[in-house]
C-alpha cells in the first residue's frame, strides 16, 4: 500500500474562501464544504475562480520561476 503524499501548502484540503489567505483545516473543508479555494499546488478544494484562487495562481507561479 502506497503512502499518500500530503501538500506541503495547504494539508491536503484547499484555503479559506473568507478572510486571510490560509490553509483550511479538515473540520472546517467539512463545514465549507464546495466553497474552498482550490489548490493550484493540488487540485483539492473546489473554487477555481475569482480573486483569492488567482493569488494562488501567482504564488505558485513566483515560486515555479525562482526553483528555474
Amino acid at each position: 500500500m502506497a503512502i499518500k503524499k500530503i501538500c506541503t501548502k495547504c494539508q491536503g484540503f484547499g484555503w479559506w474562501p473568507i478572510g486571510g489567505l490560509s490553509p483550511i483545516g479538515a473540520m472546517d473543508a467539512q463545514e465549507w464544504k464546495g466553497r474552498t479555494i482550490k489548490c493550484p499546488w493540488c487540485g483539492m478544494g473546489f473554487v477555481s475562480s475569482g480573486e483569492r484562487y488567482k493569488a494562488l495562481e501567482k504564488a505558485k507561479e513566483l515560486e515555479e520561476k525562482k526553483k528555474k
